[in-house]
């Protein structure tokens, strides 16, 4: 994690789906780590109140506009595999970013080489 955070100042967070006994553990992970954050459907995180002030509200969209890559310098991956667009453009536009994965699913979708994933 310290590596990762080496390279990656202003990282965007994706929370993609986790198991039930997780959520709570992720929740308060994501306010300690206090960054910008998309909850994708399947998170469970995405009706939470208390993230609602780290909680990129437009969706795909917002994350589709190549503009929007020049907020982040990296990309932090929690649960499974993500299933938008982003995750694709880090195979192509965004090379250069560090992407850190926290999930019990040891695939990253990626092949690219990325950190190693961690249990949360």
């Amino acid at each position: 994690i310290q590596a990762f955070f080496s390279k990656s100042r202003n990282p965007l967070v994706v929370v993609s789906e986790l198991p039930s006994s997780q959520i709570q553990a992720v929740k308060e992970f994501l306010l300690q780590l206090n960054q910008p954050v998309y909850l994708e459907a399947q998170s469970g995180l995405r009706g939470s109140n208390e993230l609602s002030g780290l909680r990129i509200q437009a969706g795909e969209k917002f994350l589709a506009k190549k503009s929007t890559f020049e907020h982040f310098d990296g990309l932090i991956r929690i649960g499974s595999v993500p299933t938008f667009r982003l995750w694709r453009n880090l195979e192509t536009d965004l090379k250069a970013w560090p992407v850190l994965n926290l999930s019990q699913r040891p695939f990253s979708g990626l092949s690219r080489s990325t950190e190693a994933p961690l249990p949360l």
